[in-house]
Parts: structure tokens; sequence; C-alpha cells
């Protein structure tokens, strides 16, 4: 071991035996070359070229980087993916989390590098997977039947995966396929389950949210890392039969699958994603057997789960490399003893000693299990351990060593110092690959975590807490005991027969861990209180209404609420209740019973509460109350035992009262009772207080202060008797002596005056009515008058004006200013009785005083020259005007005016009088208006000629006369011209009679005609001066001889049809649904091939065609309205090339195969050429004229002859024929395609075939 200090020597080592590698891009051309020559050859090995760089800061296998840019989708950006591949160690690794510091060194500026030069690899979609990538699948050899069957139907064999470059929509594990993965975890499970006793399980533990799990029901899943930018996930799991291999699962952002790895024990595999033709490297797993690692290419990552570390999702921190524990299967063993460590043995049914055996349990490091008690024994209790459920683990073993690996030099080796915690102890050391140097020691204790500074290293603790040792001990259960409080109290009644003061506990039927509830009795006035035993310490619980049961009055409850121990015994006491009794005093005299005074009373149940209601009611007695009743009877108060209603005692008591008389006052501001406190006499309770006196005053006063007669004196007495309520010392009742009535008195007579009393009568006056005083007034008499305004004219009272006042005082009225005012109103005066003097009244008081004013109507007359006079105006009007009552002609008016003078009221303003009518000053009561002619309008003819003559007097009406004129009958005409024919286009013409003026209304629009010939392939011409069109809302003309005209003009619709669309009968016009194509513009009419077709016959009679053809197209016009085709010209003429035929040593071609221009009127040409051998000794003649033997047919004809620019009987000769024909032939592409490959995969840049090129003329 080195020395922790001598870094020097350890860092130059490690610096020498940790290099990169990484794949470089090289010549698109040269790897394409060497991948298609792979292809040919069959191999499925891929290509890579790369190139070595030394790594020289390989102390971390991963330092933390931040990977701020990260922002991946699920298929890989190669900006993200650093496409370095890094070599590992055959060393396993372990799997703690490798934090690193940002040096400028650091494997992951390394990466962060090469991230900017990922390497391509260009390779074939069909080559094979490394073996390090593909996925194998191994059943549980603990899996049932049916487990196995449900794996093999949610998983493939090993053989057939091979998925490690899965393309991401195809590996995306949707909803259903993850309720698959948990139905077939299901499976697995329950099929041990099955097989191990009622409340024995082993179960996966439960996933975070969001984080995927292998689909093989087989396999285990058991770790998950993110990426630090949350774009990838890293997945392990591993068989559930505990063989140490890992299956890696690294996913894209939504868990879809990116690639499958399987690693076995003591091995790595480099977790490569390909995308297209290029890889990426996200890191490598070790697989260490007991532990693990990943050790990241680039980017950093986070820990979202560890079954050895339950704190791992609140690591936040980023990592490089993060180790981990691999999952192995444990075996636990849970017994059943006694308190004495002997195997609990129980009698069963039949009389038979029976022990209850162990049971054993087997499951992976991190799932949970679950213990149950052993058989129920009665009496007895299984106490449950501490242990009885938890996580399945492999520690618990003191001194037991673990050793993680990071595979850059660091190892961490764990020892188990107490198997109580978990605490370990933990060395970190260092090997450059010749020694190994001490870094730290130090102690983790459970959920704990260490970080190494020199490392990088965040070191967690691994320990789960040890299950192996489960022992259920059977220990008897404790006692209930029932007693009072105190204990044999005299009050405690005896318990029902079905209760005992001392019982054991009952046992839980279904599970031996526990006891059956208990049950006891209800004693009215006393509460149960429970003496427990929580952790050896006694605590002392009350059961309440949630224990009670009404049904049978008890109390029910389960020992366990109440000991931590069942051994342990419950003592219920019963304590007496507290009670409560109260003693309310009551004034019933209260409008609300108020009441008094309440004694609260406290005590026990059945207690005496020393308390009687005597003192009390004597004490309200000596101040003035009487007692009413006492629900006490006056005995002393005994509690009862009703918890639920306290008792209530009432004492009703009443005021007393006391009366006093003038003959017996009371004193005012002294007691009334002798007890302190007691209320004093009222005010008004003396005798004073108890007699009254009225006293009334009389006194006379005349209005013109004149002497008035003298005064008049009286008075009456009474007497009182008073009721007094002696508690508060209120008066409640007074009775005086009853009303009295004073003597009435006549007021003297005073002549000339009257009094405004005639008598002074006082009758029913009360004893506490105010002295009365009387004044009687004497007054002089009222007198009236009034002036009446008479109309003569009329002979009604226009206005009467009543006056009022005293005898003989003026009244302060004269009639000037009323008489003026009638005046003004257009009135004369006719007389006036009061002379226009004021009027003074008299004293006369039976008879009033009248006065009278007569007034006459004044009148104005009018001349009927004046412009005032009434005249009246009679007007004669005709209105000249069409039937639509449009004016035709202005109106035709003539007038008179008749006049008179009157004579008016001016009063009324109404005209009393008239004078004769006048017409210009003269006397005249008639007039007569002329007959008038109607005037004539162009185009309509007047109802009436003309309007005969009128004579009309000044009480006639207006004179209103209207001429109609009506249009003449006119005619209109819509004429519809084929501009092609030059002729009216037959039965379209559109005729419509009206009048003039009127709208023209055509039976059918104009418009539609339009439309309906469009529809039969006409095409109205508007850009035609000749056209007229009808527009809605034109009128007839004035002119009824002359029909009016509206012109339009057709041409005909076309369609062109290309060789390329060519149409059929059954076709459609495009613009015209109505029609469909006329015959002649079909393919064939359209398109034609003339072709040549050359066999050549070889010597060993194999036959070889070459086929040439010469393709002419040409459009065509339709004429859209009388289906006529016009046809364009043929494609230009068409050169057909020279065919070399090959030359054979020993013999001769027959004819060769000219170059020819081929025309569309040309027919198709055969051309057979066979092969002559020559005479020995005779050479082959290359180039020259074929023999007789070859034959040339054009158009069907054979000519015997070679063939030249496809004319018979010629020959052409081709030299140099050297390759063979089929090499470019379209029928013989398979060949050719065969041979090119194999020249391609080669390497050889060949050219093949005849030239097979069109040249146009």
């Amino acid at each position: 071991m080195v020395g922790k200090n001598n870094n020097y020597i350890r860092e130059s080592k490690s610096n020498e035996h940790f290099q990169r590698f990484s794949l470089r891009k090289l010549s698109v051309g040269v790897v394409s070359v060497a991948v298609a020559a792979g292809f040919y050859l069959g191999s499925g090995t891929t290509a890579q070229a790369a190139t070595t760089e030394p790594d020289t800061s390989a102390k971390t296998e991963q330092v933390v980087q931040q990977d701020a840019t990260s922002a991946a989708s699920d298929s890989a950006s190669a900006s993200n993916c650093s496409a370095a591949v890094s070599t590992s160690s055959a060393t396993p690794v372990s799997a703690e989390s490798a934090s690193s510091a940002a040096v400028s060194d650091s494997p992951a500026s390394a990466s962060a590098a090469s991230d900017n030069q990922a390497s391509a690899v260009s390779t074939s979609e069909n080559s094979s997977q490394p073996a390090s990538s593909s996925v194998a699948s191994d059943a549980a050899s603990a899996v049932s039947e049916k487990s196995q069957a449900a794996s093999e139907a949610n998983s493939q064999s090993a053989a057939d995966k091979q998925t490690a470059q899965l393309s991401t929509s195809a590996a995306n594990v949707n909803e259903s396929q993850a309720a698959n993965i948990i139905l077939s975890a299901l499976v697995v499970q329950q099929a041990a389950n099955q097989q191990a006793p009622a409340g024995f399980t082993v179960t996966d533990p439960d996933y975070p949210a969001g984080m995927y799990q292998d689909t093989d029901a087989s396999h285990y899943t058991y770790w998950w890392a993110q990426s630090s930018d949350g774009n990838y996930s890293l997945v392990l799991s591993t068989d559930r039969n505990g063989d140490g291999k890992v299956y890696v699962f690294l996913l894209g952002r939504n868990n879809n699958v990116l690639g499958q790895y399987t690693v076995d024990k003591n091995d790595s595999a480099d977790v490569i994603f390909d995308y297209g033709l290029r890889k990426y490297s996200f890191g490598t797993v070790y697989n260490d057997g007991q532990s693990g690692v990943f050790v990241s290419s680039g980017r950093t990552w986070k820990s979202k789960f560890n079954v050895f570390d339950p704190e791992a999702s609140k690591d936040n921190g980023d990592y490089g490399s993060i180790s981990f524990m691999i999952p192995q299967v444990e075996t636990q063993t849970t017994t059943y003893i006694d308190d004495k460590g002997n195997t609990v043995t129980y009698v069963d049914d039949k009389g038979k000693t029976v022990s209850i055996d162990p049971v054993v349990q087997k499951g992976l490091d991190g799932q949970r299990y679950t213990t149950q008690g052993g058989k129920v024994i009665k009496g007895y209790f299984a106490k449950e351990p501490s242990n009885a459920n938890g996580y399945m683990s492999p520690f618990g073993k003191q001194g037991a060593t673990y050793v993680k690996d990071l595979h850059n030099g660091y190892k961490a080796t764990f020892k188990e110092i107490n198997t109580a915690t978990g605490e370990m102890q933990v060395v970190v050391t260092f090997n450059d690959g010749y020694d190994d140097y001490f870094i730290e020691q130090f102690n983790l204790k459970y959920g704990d975590a260490h970080y190494v500074e020199e490392a990088h290293w965040n070191i967690h603790s691994i320990y789960i807490p040890q299950t192996i040792n489960i022992q259920y001990v059977y220990e008897k259960l404790g006692n209930l005991i029932i007693e009072s409080d105190p204990v044999d109290s005299a009050d405690f009644p005896p318990l029902p027969p079905e209760y005992k003061p001392t019982s054991t506990y009952p046992n839980d039927e279904n599970d031996s861990t526990k006891a059956g509830n208990v049950k006891i009795p209800e004693v009215p006035g006393f509460t149960p209180t429970i003496n427990g035993m929580i952790k050896d310490k006694v605590k002392t619980y009350t059961l309440t209404d949630k224990d009670y049961d009404p049904a049978d009055k008890s109390y029910t409850f389960n020992p366990s609420d109440y000991v931590s121990d069942l051994s342990q015994n419950i003592t219920v006491k019963y304590k007496a209740d507290d009670q409560k009794a109260t003693v309310k005093y009551i004034d019933d005299d209260d409008p609300t019973h108020k009441t008094l005074d309440t004694k609260s009373l406290s005590g026990k149940t059945n207690a005496k509460s020393g308390y009687t209601t005597a003192k009390d009611i004597q004490t309200y007695k000596d101040l003035g109350y009487t007692l009413v009743s006492d629900s006490t009877n006056g005995a002393e108060i005994i509690f009862d035992n009703d918890d639920k209603n306290d008792q209530t005692f009432e004492v009703h008591l009443k005021h007393d009262t006391i009366t006093v008389t003038p003959d017996k006052p009371g004193k005012p501001g002294t007691p009334i009772n002798p007890g302190q406190g007691s209320a004093n006499y009222p005010d008004g309770t003396d005798k004073a207080g108890l007699t009254d006196t009225v006293n009334r005053t009389i006194t006379y006063k005349m209005s013109d202060g004149s002497k008035a007669p003298d005064p008049v004196h009286d008075s009456l007495s009474y007497t009182a008797t008073k009721v007094i309520d002696k508690v508060t010392g209120a008066v409640i009742k007074t009775d005086w002596s009853q009303n009295q009535d004073f003597k009435d008195v006549t007021s003297p007579e005073k002549a000339g005056y009257t009094a405004d009393k005639q008598v002074v009568s006082n009758q029913n006056v009360a004893h506490d009515a105010k002295d009365i005083n009387v004044v009687v007034t004497y007054t002089a008499d009222d007198q009236k008058a009034t002036v009446k305004y008479i109309d003569d004219t009329t002979g009604k009272t226009l206005d009467t004006k009543p006056l009022s006042g005293k005898t003989n005082a003026k009244s302060g009225y004269t009639t000037a200013k009323d008489i003026q005012a009638y005046k003004d109103l257009g009135y004369v005066l006719v007389s006036d009785s009061t002379n226009g003097a004021e009027i003074v009244f008299d004293n006369d008081d039976k008879n009033d005083q009248a006065f009278e004013v007569h007034l006459k109507h004044g009148t104005t007359h009018t001349n009927a020259t004046d412009e005032n006079a009434e005249q009246k105006t009679v007007t004669e009007t005709i209105h000249y005007v069409y039937e639509n009552n449009q004016t035709a002609q202005p109106d035709y008016t003539a007038a008179v005016t008749f006049k008179r003078g009157y004579t008016t009221d001016n009063v009324i303003h109404k005209v009393v009088s008239y004078d004769p009518w006048t017409i210009d000053g003269k006397q005249a009561d008639s007039k007569t208006f002329a007959a008038v002619t109607s005037p004539a309008v162009e185009g309509y003819t007047p109802n009436h000629k003309q309007i005969n003559e009128f004579t009309v007097t000044p009480d006639s009406k207006d004179i209103v006369k209207t001429v109609v004129y009506v249009g003449d009958p006119q005619e209109a005409q819509a004429i519809f011209y084929d501009e092609t024919t030059g002729k009216e286009i037959s039965n379209t013409r559109e005729i419509v009679n009206g009048k003039t003026d009127e709208a023209i209304s055509f039976t059918k629009d104009p418009n539609e005609v339009v439309k309906e010939l469009e529809k039969q392939g006409y095409v109205f011409d508007k850009d035609n001066a000749n056209n007229n069109v009808f527009v809605a809302g034109t009128t007839y003309d004035k002119n009824s001889e002359v029909h009016q005209y509206f012109k339009y003009y057709f041409t005909h619709a076309t369609t062109i049809v290309t060789p390329d669309n060519p149409k059929t009968p059954a076709d459609v016009l495009p613009d015209n649904p109505g029609k469909n194509y006329p015959s002649g513009v079909a393919k064939d009419d359209l398109n034609k091939t003339v072709t040549r077709t050359i066999n050549i016959t070889m010597p060993d009679g194999k036959t070889q065609t070459i086929t040439q053809k010469a393709e002419f197209t040409r459009s065509a016009t339709v004429d859209e309205v009388t289906g006529e085709v016009t046809y364009g010209p043929w494609s230009k003429n068409v050169v057909l090339e020279s065919v070399d035929v090959p030359n054979i040593p020993g013999y001769v071609p027959s004819a060769s195969v000219p170059e020819i221009t081929v025309t569309p009127n040309d027919q198709d040409m055969t051309i057979n050429i066979t092969y002559k051998k020559l005479d020995s000794g005779k050479a082959t003649d290359q180039g020259g004229n074929a023999s007789n033997g070859g034959q040339a047919t054009n158009g069907g004809s054979t000519t015997g002859q070679s063939a030249q620019n496809g004319q018979s009987g010629q020959t052409q000769t081709n030299a140099g024929a050297q390759q063979l024909p089929q090499t470019g032939n379209a029928n013989n592409e398979k060949g050719a395609l065969g041979l090119a490959g194999a020249l391609f995969a080669a390497g050889l840049g060949l050219g093949f075939g005849s030239k097979k090129k069109r040249h146009e003329n």
C-alpha cells in the first residue's frame, strides 16, 4: 500500500494507463466503398475507424459538469451526445454517485470537446448488433408456470431481441404497456406469495411516478438515474433468480426505449445509441457482481431511485459517475418461541401436541416483506417483533465487507461495525495500476452520505435495515381487573353476574399477535378509568362515549390501546362522578319571574349536600316576602346518580303589602320591614299625601274695555287610601274619594253685548285636577252686505261681492275698480246703486244690506272691403297622372273668392250678424268654372278628353278631378346569335308585351338563357359591339310603332386534350358537367409508338431480344357545342440509334442494326440476326457486311436483308461491336444489376450496355 501523500507517483502512473478512444469521420467515398464491399461479401461486421488520444486526466472517470445548453430531444441530438466511446477496464464498478470538481483536465472537459467532433460511422440498417447491446431475458427459476407464461407473453427471447438500436417511435412504452409491466410483476410476486402462509408476502418496492420499469416479469427493476438536462434516463434491472446479471435501459424524455443492454457479472457494456448513420455514446455500465457503476461519457446525471438508498431522490447533485449495489436473493426465517426460547407447541383438535413450524421467505434486496404471527393459542399472544415487516436486506453480519469500484482507480470498502444501527466503516483507496494508495477512512450511519474530496466522490450509506432473524415470542395474555375507587367503597354497587373482578384478555381469533376486545359494565353515577402501561410508564385513561355501547350498556375497548405489552394487566377503577344541584329563589310577582338567587351545590353521587332552605326563606320574609312553595319541603338535599341531568330545586316567593289612610298614615323615608335592607315608606304616604283640594275662579271681561261684573270663587275637597308593596316600597294601589261637580254659574246679561259663555259648568272633577280659572268675554254683534254685478244683455249675474264687519263700521269697499274691469272686457255701465261711494255697515242684526250694478255688451262692425272681412275661396284642381299615380302633366288650377261684412259682440268676441256676399266688391252669391281640355302625352291616352264646367257658391267644397294616362301597347324581344354560324340560335328568342314605361319582364330572364347556352358549350362574346344586353329594370319606350330588341352574340367553347391526359366519352367536360367528351381523344388517338425489335440468335441457340421504341404525341381541340375534334401536329421525328451486334470469333452475323429516323407514319419493324460459322482458316470479319442469314422485318414483312435507316434491302457496317447488347436493355435489368453490383462491390468503375438515347430531329 503506497502512502496517501505520494500523489506524484500515483498520478504519473495513472496517466499511463487511462486512454480514451473516439470515432472520427473519414472520407464518405472510402467508407461507402468499404461498406458496399462488406455487403457484397455478406459480412455482418460494422466497419469503424478510430483515432487514439491519451487521457491526461484519467484520475477520475467522470467529473461533474453542468450541461447548460443540453436540450436534446428523445432522438438523441448529435450536438448533445458525445460519439466518443471510452474503453473500460475488466474490473467491475460499484454504484455510488461520483461527483467531481470542475477541473480543466477532467474527463468531462475532454468529453465536451469531443461533443463538437461527434464521429459518424456509416452502417447498414440490417447490420447485426454488438453482443453487449442485445437484451437477454432469462426466466426466473423460482417463477411458477403461470408467471412464466405471462413473462413470455410480455417479452421476447434473447435470440429474437437484439434491440440495442430501437427507433424512438417503435420503443415507446404507452400507458397500456406500463399497466402490463405492473401486472406481470404482480403475477410473479403472487406466484411466490401463494406458496407462503397467509400474511407472508414479498413484493417490489413502491416506484416513483414517471419511472420506467422493465417489462419482463422475470426481471427486478432497482435503480434509476436521469441526465441533468432531463432528456435521458438510465434504468437498471436484474434477474429475479439473483444471478447478478444487469439489464440496462437507455430511455428518452417520454420513457421511449432508445437502447437495451445486458451486462453479465464481471463484465461491462457501452451504452451507445444508434441514430441513422451515427453512434452516440452515453457511457459505460460495469457489473462487478456485488456492485456496479455507471460512468458517463460526457453529460452529468442525477440519482432518482435506488433500493439501497432511500434518500437517493433527495440528492440533487450532478454526477459524472453513479455507483450502485446489485440486488441478491436473500433468505430469512420466521420462528415462533416461548419466553424461554423453546419452540411453541399446542394441542390440536385431536388432542395431539403440535409445534408451530418456522416460515422461510426468499426475496431480492430492497423488496418489501410482511410476516404474520402463528397459531392462535388460548390465553397466549405472539409478541410481534420490530422487524415483523420491512425490506429484504443482505446486511446484519458483523464484520462483513462490501466493495464499490469506480473503475477509475478509486474503490470504497464498506465494513459492518454495528449490526443494530447499520453503521459501517468505509475505507477509500486508489490504484494506479501498480499499487494501492490509502485515501480516506470514515464511518457512515444509516441514511448518511460523505463526500471524498480527492476522489470527487459523494458516498452514500448502502445499508438496508437487516431482517434475517424474525422471532415471534408467545407470552401469557394479561388480566382485566375491575374495582372501585376507593377500593371496596360502600357506595359502589355489585357487578352484574356476567362480569368478574379479574379475568384474562380474550384472544383475537384471527391474529395471534393481538388480543380480543374486552367489555366492562356501565355503573350509573360512576366513571370507569383505565390504568394502562405504555413503554413501562403507567398512564390513566378515562373511557368516553366512543367506547360506550348503548345496546347492552357497556364499555368496549381493546387492551392494546392501553398497554404496549399484552402480558401486562389493566386495572379499571370506577370512580364516583361529580354531581351538581341548584336551588333557585324565584319572585313570582316579578313579570319575568325573576330569580332572586341561585344556590349552586356540588358533591359526589348519593352524597349529602348539608344544605336546607329554612334560613334563606326567613331572610326573604324579613324583607317583605311571603312563601308560596318549596320543592325541597325543607329537607336536606342529597345528590342523585344521574350524570346527564343536574338536580334543580325551586323556592317560590311573593311580595307582602301594607295599607295607609289619612287616619293611619305612614312615615316616608322610614323602613317598612324589620330585615336588613328593607324598603322605606314612599313619599305621599303621610296624611298630607292622602288629602287633596281643587279651587275654581270665574272672571268677566268686556271687549270694548267697559266695566264688567264681579268674579266668582268656590272649591272641592278629597281623601285617599294607598296599598304599599313591602318588598319594593312602591305604591301598588291608590283609591281616592269619588269625583265631584262644581255648581253651574249663569253669565249676567249685558245690553248690546253677547257673552261667549252663557253658563259656566265644571263637573266630574278629580282630586288631582288643577285649579280651574274661567274667563267670560262680552263682544259686539257682526254685520253683512252684498254687491251684485248684473249683465242686462244676458240677464245673468256676473259676480257677487260679499262684505262683513261690525255694526256701523266702514267696509273699505267701492265699485269703481270692478266697473272699470268690466268695461275693459267690453261692457258698458247702465246703473250703480252705491253711486260709487264706500259702503258702511248698519246696526240691523236681522237684515243684511244689498247693492246692484247693471252692465250691457258693447259691439263693433267690419265692412266687406276691410282686410278682416269674412272671405271664402273655392278652388278647381285637375291632376294629370299615369296609372302608377306618377305625375304625367302639371296640375290645372282655378279659384274664386267670396267676401262679406259683419258685426262683432265685444264681450264674447263673436259675429252676431252678417252683410250680403260680394265678388270683387259687387254683391254676388255664385261663380261658374269653364270646361278644361286634357293635354296630350306621347305614348299615353287620357281617360277624360276634357273636364266639364262647374258652378260654385261660398258653401261649395273645392273641386278635385284626376285624369289618368294609360300607356300604349309595346313589345320587346331578346335574340341570341351564333357568331360561328352567323345565325340566330334556334328556339332561344324571347318575346314579351307590355305598356309604355312599364318594366320589361321576360318570361325567362335573358341572363338565364345565357347560362343555359353556356352549359351547352357556348361562350358569351362580351366584347362584341353589337351586344345590347338586357338589364333588369329596363322599361318599355314610348314608341309603339317600333319594337325594342336586345341582342346577344356567342362563340363556341373549346377544350384542349393533351396526350398525357386523354379522355373517353365517359369523361365529363371540365367546365360543362352536363356534356361528355366525344370519341377521338382517347390515349391511342393522341399517342403512337413505333417499335423496332432486334432478335439476335447466338451460335449456341440462345436468343437475345432488343427493343427500341419511338414515341409520338399530339393534342386535340374539342368544340364543346358541336363535339367536333381538331388535331394538332404529331411530335417531331425520333432517331433510333444503331445497335452493336456482338462479334463472335469464327462466326459472322447475318445483319447489322443501323441508326434510323422514325416518323409517326412508320409501322413497327423486326430485325432477326443469326450467326453463320466461317470456314476454318477464315478470319472474323469485324465490322463487315452481315451474311444473308439475317432478316429484317418492317411492318411484318420479311426482307431477307440487313436493315439500314429503317429501309429494307440495305446493310450497314457497325464496327467495334464489343459489348453485349443486353446491358442497359430494360428487359434484362436483373442480370445487369447483378453484374453491376458485383463489379461495383469490387470497386470497378466500368460502363455497360448500348447507348439508348433519343435525339429529336
